[in-house]
């Protein structure tokens, strides 16, 4: 039986939501296995494994464990005495068939290079589904970064699901769209997190199995667009508070985010234009329909797995496409 096996059959054996040990007898030797939640003292460890892997920003990294790291929403595999690889369970929530369900979103997941390749990954990963379903969650989402990742994670139960489109405008082509809009400052307001989730969530519902993202998740974001030099706007729109999410990259203005309506989107563009000057504009949007006179592609941009007892999962064939957003790449 191959170590991987050995993991999952004692990954499934042991597994109640509390740190799991796994005692594998090779040859002759014994050694140990761990998979198990970390402590806030190795905060400093997983920082180093997310910078090696990923190349992201000191600050970017730091903001993150300062402001949404939570112990029990990160699985960690141990070898050798040290931090070998880790994921973290982000928690969301999604309807399909008009019921409710509890989820998690998989994040950073990565392993030290050194490592790479022994089934690690998979291991942990198997261990979050059944830590995710042992807490009450009933699918488990994720966005790989690349092709390869959305065939890794296709081996671990993952199904394609999410979509999106980009459109991009350049300043002349989004001042000429904007150039009648008439902006007074009563209508942009302080943001209200717990308030924006629930637009979020409402202009998502008829996109079965959309993730839906907590003020919490919200106020995360917001602060992480301003790790790269964006901001959140916010408006007051026929009663709800809409928003756009955006960052900075060169010239660029990002647009990782924008919930909004009719005559909402003219609005953000206008005021983007005045608070974030670009030389283009890229928009990342829920699928289908256009956006101002533009027409996207669509691509993928998310995965889904049930977890426990949950029935094979399908992407919806018609309709308007799931939406997983909140740019967490």
């Amino acid at each position: 039986m191959t170590i991987l096996k050995r993991l999952l059959l004692f990954t499934e054996k042991c597994w109640k939501g509390h740190p799991a040990y796994f005692n594998l007898r090779i040859g002759r030797r014994r050694k140990v296995y761990m998979i198990e939640f970390p402590s806030w003292s190795e905060r400093a460890e997983l920082s180093r494994l997310w910078q090696l892997a990923f190349d992201d920003q000191p600050r970017a990294v730091r903001f993150f464990f300062q402001n949404r790291f939570r112990p029990e929403d990160c699985l960690v595999y141990r070898r050798d005495g040290k931090i070998a690889a880790a994921l973290y369970l982000l928690p969301a929530s999604l309807k399909i068939a008009g019921i409710a369900y509890r989820a998690h979103y998989i994040y950073a997941a990565a392993t030290l290079p050194e490592y790479r390749g022994r089934g690690y990954m998979a291991a942990l990963l198997e261990a979050a589904g059944q830590k995710g379903w042992a807490r009450g969650e009933a699918y488990s989402a994720v966005l790989p970064a690349t092709e390869p990742l959305y065939r890794f994670y296709a081996k671990a139960g993952y199904v394609l699901y999410y979509k999106v489109v980009q459109v991009a405008f350049t300043k002349q082509e989004l001042s000429d769209l904007t150039v009648a809009v008439h902006l007074e400052n009563r209508e942009w307001l302080l943001p209200d997190f717990k308030r924006l989730a629930a637009t979020r969530n409402a202009r998502l519902t008829n996109r079965e199995g959309s993730l839906q993202w907590d003020g919490d998740a919200l106020a995360y974001a917001a602060g992480y667009s301003r790790v790269f030099g964006g901001n959140i706007l916010t408006l007051q729109n026929h009663g709800r508070m809409d928003y756009a999410l955006y960052e900075m990259a060169g010239e660029d203005c990002m647009v990782t985010e924008l919930m909004s309506e009719g005559d909402g989107y003219l609005r953000f563009g206008a005021e983007l234009l005045r608070r974030a000057p670009a030389a283009a504009y890229h928009f990342r949007l829920p699928a289908g329909g256009d956006f101002l006179g533009k027409n996207g592609v669509a691509e993928n941009a998310g995965m889904l797995r049930p977890l426990g007892n949950q029935p094979p999962l399908q992407a919806p064939l018609t309709g308007p496409a799931p939406y997983l957003g909140l740019a967490l790449s």
